[in-house]
């Protein structure tokens, strides 16, 4: 019995539409991830205010007060008013980035790094 053998023609004819097939999909599961939003970063949201809790490592002292009208837009920038109760008193604008929990800003002549907890409302950090 005889055996038919392909061409080589048409054996590289399949392989190169193997290989437009194989393209064509990846595009495809790329331009589903894209669209679905799978890929898009997530921002925390923020509440309007918080207690802060933060080690003034310039006077070796805990600061303690409050961030109030505190908002963050889509690429995690962050602004508010930062208030510090006595001894270390003072109220300053504050800008910054929230990037997950983590909050950095700077007020007055201090930078802050800290950590966010949602449900009691308090920023903590030094």
């Amino acid at each position: 019995m005889l055996a038919a053998r392909p061409s080589p023609r048409l054996l590289a004819l399949l392989a190169s539409l193997l290989g437009v097939f194989a393209a064509l999909a990846g595009t495809v599961q790329a331009a589903r991830a894209t669209t679905s939003g799978a890929t898009a970063p997530a921002v925390a949201r923020l509440a309007p205010s918080y207690l802060m809790y933060f080690d003034n490592l310039t006077y070796s002292t805990t600061s303690t007060g409050s961030l109030t009208s505190m908002s963050v837009n889509k690429s995690g920038k962050i602004s508010g008013d930062m208030t510090v109760n006595p001894p270390l008193y003072g109220t300053s604008a504050l800008s910054g980035t929230l990037k997950g929990a983590t909050i950095t800003f700077s007020a007055g002549d201090g930078d802050y790094t800290g950590t966010v907890n949602a449900s009691t409302r308090q920023i903590s950090g030094t």
